[in-house]
């Protein structure tokens, strides 16, 4: 009689244990999410402008007569000017880093803000009084709704960086929030806010990065 020593497969799987799941829960992070802020919105004002001009400066250079090639036309000389409102554009760049904010975070912030009751008209007031006490709970709750963006940024910001990656800040309150948002504007305050709500509630998928080549391959195969 032969015997057997092939060995007997096993297909009962050995647990990583505890060690390895407090390790993985170690590394553990809440979402997050990133927002470019742009310090000089108003240089896209200038920036349409001389897209304007250098689209009239090609027409009438495509029609004109032939100039001599020693001089820059009019159009080069148009985008250069692009070109360098372009760099001053990109270098006035942050990138705001944002994290997740759980409910009794969210709820604290709320807690904090002075939300205007909704007002309730009996019947028979006159339109005019509803009118100004409507305006008046509107304007409240405008003012209210900012703030609450506000404490929401600030709780949320993880870091700030610059151009070049170099981490700028890494706090901020309620109020330079606020002096942000007079600086820049509301949209972009509200890109912010949305960015925290969003890494709050939506779980982040990240896409496989596929290059040409690999593309191409996976569409051979």
């Amino acid at each position: 009689m032969t015997e057997n020593s092939s060995p007997t497969d096993d297909s009962t799987a050995v647990p990583a244990g505890d060690d390895w799941f407090d390790s993985w829960l170690e590394t553990g992070t809440v979402s997050q999410r990133s927002v470019d802020v742009y310090g000089r919105p108003d240089l896209y004002a200038q920036y349409e402008n001389l897209e304007r001009q250098y689209a009239i400066a090609q027409a009438k250079e495509k029609n004109g007569p032939e100039r001599d090639l020693t001089e820059m036309s009019a159009s080069n000389q148009i985008l250069e000017d692009m070109e360098k409102l372009y760099a001053e554009w990109t270098k006035s760049k942050t990138t705001w880093y944002i994290r997740a904010l759980n409910e009794d975070e969210i709820d604290a912030i709320k807690d904090e803000i002075d939300f205007p009751t909704e007002p309730q008209f009996k019947s028979g007031i006159a339109e005019d009084a509803k009118k100004k006490v409507q305006a008046k709970y509107e304007r409240e709750k405008t003012r209210a709704d900012a703030q609450s963006n506000y404490r929401m940024v600030a709780s949320a910001l993880v870091k700030v960086t610059n151009q070049a990656g170099d981490v700028v800040k890494e706090s901020i309150t309620a109020n330079e929030v606020e002096q942000v948002r007079s600086k820049i504007g509301d949209l972009q305050i509200l890109r912010l806010t949305a960015a925290a709500m969003v890494a709050s509630t939506q779980e982040p998928t990240m896409p496989v990065p596929l290059s040409p080549t690999n593309s191409n391959d996976d569409q051979d195969s």
